[in-house]
């Protein structure tokens, strides 16, 4: 769905009929549970996209010695293993890969914080993780209070780096309580989102 964002909103930021956007949640239970976990587990942020360590012994190149004791002599190789082929998994690669995937995604919210026209998030229910980064994106928050919100990214061991970090400071004002959802991964109620800005 992320990715269908920058061109859904092109298209509603330049149609003249539309002169403000309503995001809500369809089903009853909630806004939004967050990201989708498959897509996490399956993607370029899986644990199966890490490096292996590497168990490979060190390459040790030894000099024999010569009567005046200068590094002129035949040199020998203990275990030459052949260097590795570039690999997805190659660390450089993989590091640009997920740069690479994180920009897309942050850049897909973004279009929403950029769009010249109002944008007003009605949420209820459960509103976690992505759904927080699109109701700080909003022009205007409006939530039930029966509405639960969390930062629950730190939870599946991830940083909340598509945009939460600093945009929650940024509307709140409060870097302290923002440090303490983010790092807690802790409910909060609409009550308390209210009482801090949010």
């Amino acid at each position: 769905m992320w990715l269908h964002l920058p061109r859904l909103f092109s298209h509603l930021s330049s149609s003249p009929s539309i002169r403000a956007i309503i995001l809500s949640g369809a089903g009853p239970k909630a806004f939004t549970a967050g990201l989708d976990i498959t897509a996490i587990t399956s993607g370029p942020l899986s644990q199966s996209a890490a490096p292996p360590l590497s168990t490979t012994p060190k390459t040790t190149t030894t000099h024999t010695p010569t009567p005046y004791s200068q590094p002129t002599g035949t040199p020998y190789t203990t275990q030459t293993p052949p260097p590795p082929p570039p690999t997805p998994t190659d660390p450089a690669r993989l590091a640009r890969s997920l740069l690479t995937h994180i920009t897309t995604f942050q850049s897909s919210l973004t279009c929403l914080e950029t769009c010249p026209k109002p944008i007003i998030a009605v949420l209820h229910g459960h509103c976690y993780g992505l759904g927080i980064d699109l109701s700080l994106c909003a022009d205007l928050r409006i939530c039930t209070p029966s509405a639960k919100f969390a930062v629950k990214e730190v939870d599946l061991g991830l940083a909340a780096d598509v945009g939460t970090l600093s945009r929650l400071g940024k509307v709140t004002g409060n870097a302290s309580w923002v440090k303490d959802v983010c790092i807690s991964a802790r409910e909060f109620d609409a009550h308390e989102a209210l009482q801090f800005g949010f």
